[in-house]
């Protein structure tokens, strides 16, 4: 990783810091929103009557530009943890980011 990616990273995770999520996510403001409620709506798809929340967010992979690639969310529902795989296109012309439950 370059010195100027390695900033990339510090400074944004610096700002991200006091973000509405745990963890170290380095999506926006607005983009964290939604995949929040994404994230949760498949959590509690099949199990309506629990109650489930975010309780940690990783940076698993960053694009060569020194912006995320991937990130995994857990959220924990009716006293089980579930992650999400949480994969951010380069591009942000069409699809924002894609969910996937990891096994």
């Amino acid at each position: 990783m370059n010195l100027k990616t390695l900033l990339y990273v510090i400074t944004t995770a610096m700002v991200v810091g006091c973000a509405h999520v745990p963890g170290e996510t380095l999506t926006s403001g607005g983009l964290q929103r939604d995949v929040k409620a994404r994230v949760l709506s498949l959590a509690t798809a099949n199990k309506p009557a629990c109650k489930a929340s975010v309780v940690n967010t990783e940076v698993v992979e960053l694009h060569g530009d020194g912006k995320v690639a991937v990130e995994r969310w857990s959220v924990e529902r009716c006293g089980e943890r579930i992650n999400y795989r949480i994969n951010l296109p380069p591009t942000r012309g069409g699809e924002k980011f894609t969910v996937t439950a990891e096994p």
